[in-house]
């Protein structure tokens, strides 16, 4: 047989109100132990940041520091005046570059055109030409001399100016002119 407690409701809904006060306290009592870390935390995190921000402020106003960013601004300023005087200069030195359009090789390169027949008095340059005085046994070597420099492909135009013959050696004397590609003539009258 069975007994039947007829007071059991009321027991079980007090252990049911017990139950979920206890979980109340407890999740109040969480959420109270959050609010409180984070209230700590971030109070310590506070007071450490103005300590660093009051050491670094201190470090800032040091006469040794003030005194070293100050050489630091000349010496950058320095570099700066060096680094644009550099690259003036090294525009200037691709200007001359440029403009040395005659030079050791290219003499040589004139010179070695030259048949065996000719010889070559004198050579008269200038930014945009060379001018060469020669004497030759004959007019063949020297329009193979002229076509020698034609074929080279560094002039624009080569000529020769001028023939003279002289009777008692049996020689000619005459000129070329040669004119140089990639030379602006007029580039001087524009500045």
């Amino acid at each position: 047989m069975r007994d039947f407690n007829f007071f059991s409701p009321y027991i079980e809904s007090k252990k049911r109100f017990k139950n979920n006060y206890f979980l109340i306290i407890v999740l109040f009592s969480i959420v109270g132990l959050y609010m409180m870390g984070t209230t700590g935390w971030y109070l310590y995190n506070n007071i450490t940041l103005k300590k660093e921000i009051r050491s670094i402020n201190a470090e800032l106003n040091d006469s040794k520091l003030i005194e070293k960013y100050k050489k630091a601004e000349t010496t950058n300023s320095k570099y700066n005046l060096t680094s644009k005087y550099s690259d003036s200069a090294a525009a200037l030195i691709k200007s001359f570059q440029k403009k040395d359009i005659v030079n050791t090789a290219s003499i040589n390169e004139v010179l070695s055109c030259m048949p065996q027949d000719v010889f070559l008095a004198s050579i008269n340059m200038n930014e945009s030409s060379i001018q060469l005085q020669c004497t030759s046994k004959s007019i063949v070597t020297a329009a193979e001399f002229e076509h020698n420099l034609i074929k080279l492909n560094k002039f624009k135009e080569v000529s020769i100016g001028s023939i003279a013959g002289d009777s008692t050696k049996l020689n000619y004397g005459f000129s070329i002119n040669c004119t140089l590609k990639g030379v602006d003539n007029n580039e001087n009258k524009q500045k």
